[in-house]
């Protein structure tokens, strides 16, 4: 979300397009993250932007910005913050493409979940359709490989499994499932 966010931002703000306009614009701070009845809440410039984040505009463009250093480095820093001030007891849960692997390498359960392409099309198109955007299937589906490919071939914290993530296939599991099963395969790691 917090690439999403930062994406929104150079959206709005089409004449920042170098790395060093990115990295005076971050020095601002317009990007704020809080927590607010168990989910996390996305500020821009203090206005709430979580239902501007899944569009396929802001997608892509989260995937191209993912890749610039100082991007990378404010995100790090703010996500790791967010786990500083939220990670005690009972924990925090996150879910990113970098999380394992660079945020949080020392975490004590890490879950790489997986799905098939068309599983994972067919669900962000349905979210889509509930947020009232109309896209078709092929696009989101397309839009998801080409963010997958860039997000794996990045220089900078490429999307991988961490190599001790417990990996839980949701190809055929509704969300309540899903959080069961790896509810299930963290208490048997941590047992």
């Amino acid at each position: 979300m917090m690439y999403r966010g930062m994406a929104l931002a150079l959206i709005r703000e089409p004449r920042i397009r170098s790395a060093a306009q990115i990295a005076a614009f971050l020095a601002q701070e317009p990007l704020s993250a809080r927590f607010q009845s168990g989910a996390l809440c996305l500020s821009l410039h203090n206005e709430d932007v979580n239902d501007q984040l899944r569009g396929p505009g802001v997608s892509a463009k989260a995937s191209a910005i993912a890749t610039l250093e100082p991007v990378r480095t404010a995100m790090v820093a703010l996500q790791r913050a967010l786990g500083a001030q939220y990670g005690q007891v009972p924990g925090l849960v996150v879910e990113g493409r970098d999380i394992g692997t660079v945020v949080f390498p020392d975490a004590a359960v890490k879950v790489f979940l997986t799905a098939s392409i068309d599983t994972r099309a067919r669900r962000r198109h349905e979210q889509l359709k509930a947020a009232g955007r109309a896209v078709g299937l092929a696009e989101v589906r397309q839009s998801i490989i080409l963010r997958d490919r860039q997000d794996a071939e990045r220089r900078l914290s490429p999307l991988r499994q961490a190599e001790d993530a417990l990996v839980v296939e949701t190809d055929d599991c509704s969300v309540q499932e899903q959080v069961q099963k790896v509810v299930a395969r963290v208490r048997e790691q941590t047992r």
